[in-house]
């Protein structure tokens, strides 16, 4: 049986599109809307009025003919609104205010003891929310959601946030999702931070421009993630693990709980601590403390220290023999890997990533990936997940609740709030 689509729903498809095709080209004109998306003009000229009343498109100028009258240039307005993404880490939360064009409008990045202190973390949330609201009521560009990264997956089906908890119990009793909700008023969404910064390169960094759509970035932190990016879409899997790389198993001499070892063994926190203390003989003069992390080894090894120059060229290896394993199985076009140690380290551990790539896959196509830095930095994944808020606003026009689109809504008999909830999938 056939499903049909109603009036409206169609308005809605049809309103999508047109405004995906504006903001792609950024200037056209109604007829090469018309022609391109196979819509009547009076289709287009009625939902090119919506747009136009909700501040989203305008008239910029009259463009060239070969013949008749000269066709008006409509153009997409960028700073009508804004987006905010926001990352969570263990130990900081940052924030990224973008226009609807990815530029960053505002960006700051606050240390705070995320995991172990929820109280201290929402004050800091309130903080930025508070400073990204004047920003926005100063400059006239509303906000319209907020996009949060996440040190662990998000489940795809229902949106839930149970390894949060696992990863941070002492939010526990605290529901993250209410209080950004309730204090920002907008929809809110969630996504796991390497999924964020594929996203982020896919949009506006190393991904950007190219004709594939097939790309992985990596995240190196406590662990070690991967956001899968397959024709244009986040990969998310049946359940929203894909990509936890730190996961892979590597070697075959068990540990002592019985497990393989897997990657974050080798290059995890608490991997490369025990293996500083195991080099530590052979580095006595070194001056890395015992326990550093991966921020104070890339610091030491900018000085030149020879023990974390060891630790981090080893974990090159395991980070080489992980992508080669990739690779094999995804046969993406590019891997992209952060990080904010100086471009000189980068240089070198990039060498030995590629060497070790080389030197693991045996088809020769597969070493055609290009493996390379991220252009973003440390912006990356709150630009991310704010780009994740962007792209849901340009497929759901509902997002710009104070639009004349929003008479899409009101013929789907939607409230503001009803609307956010069906977004969201909040019951």
């Amino acid at each position: 049986m056939l499903e049909t689509v109603d009036a409206a729903h169609m308005r809605a498809m049809n309103s999508s599109i047109l405004l995906k095709l504006i903001w792609k080209d950024r200037q056209i004109s109604r007829a090469d809307i018309s022609r391109l998306t196979g819509m009547s003009r009076s289709t287009v000229s009625a939902i090119v009025s919506d747009l136009m009343r909700g501040g989203l498109v305008s008239e910029t100028g009259i463009g060239h003919s070969n013949g008749g009258r000269r066709p008006v240039i409509l153009s997409f307005n960028e700073d009508a609104y804004s987006i905010l993404g926001i990352e969570l880490t263990a130990q900081s939360i940052s924030a990224a205010l973008l226009n609807l064009n990815g530029s960053v409008q505002y960006w700051v990045q606050k240390p705070c003891d995320t995991a172990q202190d929820p109280q201290a973390a929402l004050r800091v949330l309130e903080e930025v929310i508070a400073e990204v609201e004047t920003l926005c009521a100063r400059s006239s560009r509303p906000l319209i959601g907020v996009g949060v990264s996440l040190p662990a997956p998000v489940l795809a089906t229902s949106g839930a946030l149970p390894f949060l908890e696992a990863m941070f119990p002492a939010w526990k009793d605290l529901s993250l999702r209410d209080f950004l909700i309730k204090r920002t008023g907008v929809p809110v969404v969630f996504e796991k931070d390497a999924n964020l910064g594929a996203l982020a390169e896919l949009w506006w960094g190393a991904g950007k421009g190219e004709p594939a759509k097939n790309l992985v970035c990596l995240k190196i932190g406590r662990g070690l993630g991967a956001g899968i990016i397959i024709d244009g879409k986040i990969y998310h899997g049946a359940r929203g693990l894909a990509g936890e790389l730190g996961q892979v198993l590597l070697g075959h001499a068990r540990t002592r709980g019985g497990r393989l070892p897997d990657v974050k063994s080798f290059i995890g926190a608490k991997g490369l601590s025990q293996r500083q203390e195991e080099l530590r003989t052979e580095h006595t003069h070194s001056a890395l403390p015992a326990g550093s992390d991966l921020k104070t080894i890339f610091a030491a090894a900018e000085k030149g220290d020879a023990l974390a120059l060891t630790l981090l060229d080893e974990a090159a290896v395991t980070l080489g023999v992980a992508i080669s394993n990739l690779l094999v199985l995804l046969d993406v076009d590019r891997v992209v890997i952060g990080g904010t140690c100086t471009p000189a380290l980068r240089q070198r551990l990039l060498e030995v990533i590629r060497r070790t790539v080389r030197e693991q896959t045996i088809w020769p196509e597969l070493q055609e990936a290009v493996i390379s830095e991220s252009p973003l930095g440390e912006q990356q994944v709150a630009i991310g997940a704010a780009t994740m808020l962007l792209e849901k606003a340009l497929n759901e026009l509902s997002f710009f609740k104070k639009t004349a689109v929003s008479a899409i809504m009101a013929d789907k008999n939607w409230s503001d709030e009803e609307g956010f909830a069906a977004t969201q999938g909040i019951n």
